[in-house]
């Protein structure tokens, strides 16, 4: 990210982050759309306009170098998203929700020098929250963090990383150690070059192909201040459900939104045809 862009970003306002999201979500999100979902790849084309625009860093405070945004305003951007490509939306909503986790949970100096550089280099933020063996249940873990020396390890079994191969980092919960119960999880951030990624399987999530969400074995490392300093079912309970809910809520209104739209034509342009005739199929239940 050059000087240029990142002086543009600190002193944007953030009254406009739902307006660009909106303009990138026309202009740079629909023309792909068919071919995301078709082909089932990574909508990069909008990601790469949101990263350009400072846009990933949108919640991100303005005293650390972001937007400094109100989840109202990234939540209107994300329901323009979801009108033109579900993919595009769902990526953006989660790497937000990574974020949002990171601004309140993560207030070490080596984490917070992260959100900084987050901001600079415009990074992408994926998860890891569900594991084999668990039932779903992202509330509890098999895997644990190994930490030593000031270090840490972390080897995860995860059944889905939204975006994982293409994300610069990803938030991945583990049992704060080898002793501790299933459900006393910490939040680590994975990066590279210490965080591998090993593909183990492939999952075709039917409207939302774009994410690439298959899975993988996680395994990372780190210094051990990556580790956020709240306790993961503080982190999920306080921001990272309540966010999820808004952000996700926003885009499936836009993807309904949008299917009404086209049901809408649809039966405007049937009945064009037959002027004064209602089509024989419309108010079936």
């Amino acid at each position: 990210m050059t000087s240029t862009v990142h002086e543009s970003i600190t002193v944007a306002d953030s009254a406009g982050v739902a307006d660009m999201m909106a303009r990138i979500a026309d202009q740079v999100a629909a023309p792909a759309a068919d071919e995301v979902d078709l082909q089932g790849r990574f909508p990069s084309e909008t990601i790469s306009a949101l990263r350009s625009e400072g846009l990933l860093s949108a919640l991100v405070p303005r005293s650390l170098g972001g937007m400094g945004a109100s989840y109202s305003e990234v939540s209107r951007g994300l329901v323009a998203l979801g009108k033109e490509c579900a993919s595009s939306a769902m990526v953006t909503a989660m790497h937000h929700i990574q974020v949002a986790s990171l601004v309140r949970h993560g207030r070490n100096d080596l984490l917070r020098n992260y959100l900084v550089e987050l901001v600079d280099r415009q990074y992408l933020l994926a998860s890891a929250t569900t594991e084999v063996g668990t039932g779903g249940d992202v509330g509890s873990s098999v895997c644990a963090v190994d930490v030593a020396g000031g270090t840490f390890h972390l080897e995860k079994q995860a059944p889905v990383i939204s975006y994982g191969r293409f994300a610069d980092g990803i938030l991945a919960t583990a049992r704060r150690s080898a002793d501790s119960p299933e459900n006393d999880q910490v939040l680590a951030l994975c990066r590279p070059p210490e965080l591998v990624l090993e593909q183990v399987g492939e999952w075709n999530a039917l409207g939302f192909r774009g994410t690439c969400s298959p899975g993988f074995v996680l395994r990372a490392g780190g210094d051990a201040d990556a580790i956020l300093d709240d306790a993961y079912a503080d982190i999920s309970s306080q921001t990272m459900l309540p966010v999820a809910h808004l952000l996700w809520s926003s885009l499936w209104l836009g993807i309904a939104t949008s299917a009404t739209d086209r049901a809408r034509r649809f039966v405007q342009a049937e009945a064009r045809k037959r002027p004064g005739t209602t089509p024989a199929w419309f108010g079936v239940r």
